[in-house]
């Protein structure tokens, strides 16, 4: 007759036991500041972490260029749902558009009532061009070809997503889904992401591409469909209200290129308001 196994004679060894760990992420929690507006916000994230990248440290450690390439797509998320959740306050056609939509009880008592939009987005990613192109048009009516400068753009975008979602997923190695959409062929062992210093830079810079794209082709949008419903009527009095958080959602202050302020980009654009009012 056998004997029980004694867990005293070691079979079950094979690594050390478990330590108890008493976690308190509170502590770890503090007030989120914005260096501004989405688009210079998103600047100011991605300068940060391409700081943390130098030749050196990314050599020494294959998961710094991944864990890099993660944080370049989440600040790019962050642009989206912050753009997004301004245009839903201040377009009344966007807030018509997702009236019907339904936001979980429990938003309104966390984010409050100026704010509870950002419940639209908490199960939403914007880590895909087809993911943004979705949430774009169901709130703007906006929508773009995949031949103009922000089709191109989304797509050089889609492969920066495909390196975070290996390197999220996968500790960087390629799955089939990954290796198609990056033109990598049939490999005879897996392969994973290593990211340089040149290739942490491109892939910055194909996330600057998207937002500086779209940042211009929503701006763009909202206004023409504005001019032709009317809702701009030629009186800065009246005009104001729509007009200045509009252009202070979407300016780069960073980029200085825009008017120094709302009233001199409406004077530019007051020809235009007069000519789509006079053609009835």
């Amino acid at each position: 007759m056998s004997r029980p196994l004694n867990r005293t004679e070691g079979w079950e060894k094979i690594n050390h036991p478990p330590e108890p760990v008493l976690l308190d992420a509170s502590k770890c929690c503090f007030p989120a500041t914005s260096a501004g507006n989405p688009i210079d916000s998103f600047y100011d994230t991605s300068a940060h972490i391409l700081t943390l990248g130098n030749p050196a440290a990314l050599d020494a450690s294959a998961a710094l260029g991944r864990l890099l390439i993660l944080g370049l797509v989440t600040g790019t998320e962050a642009y989206f749902r912050a753009l997004l959740l301004g245009v839903t306050a201040i377009c009344p056609f966007a807030r018509e558009a997702i009236s019907d939509e339904l936001v979980a009880l429990g938003a309104m008592d966390y984010y409050g009532a100026d704010q509870v939009a950002l419940g639209l987005f908490e199960n939403t990613s914007f880590a895909s061009s087809s993911a943004i192109e979705k949430r774009t048009k169901q709130i703007t009516g906006l929508k773009w070809s995949a031949n103009d400068s922000l089709g191109v753009a989304a797509s050089t975008f889609e492969q920066v997503c495909h390196m975070r979602h290996a390197a999220v997923h996968a500790q960087g190695v390629l799955n089939r889904g990954n290796a198609r959409a990056l033109g990598i062929a049939k490999a005879e062992v897996p392969v994973h992401i290593v990211v340089d210093m040149a290739h942490l830079h491109q892939a910055a810079k194909a996330c600057a591409s998207l937002v500086k794209a779209y940042n211009l082709f929503v701006y763009k949008g909202l206004l023409q469909k504005w001019l032709g419903q009317k809702l701009l009527v030629g009186v800065w009095q009246q005009d104001k209200k729509y007009f200045k958080p509009l252009f202070e959602l979407f300016r780069s202050r960073i980029d200085r290129v825009a008017h120094a302020n709302s009233y001199q980009a409406y004077k530019s654009l007051h020809p235009d308001i007069l000519k789509r009012i006079s053609a009835g």
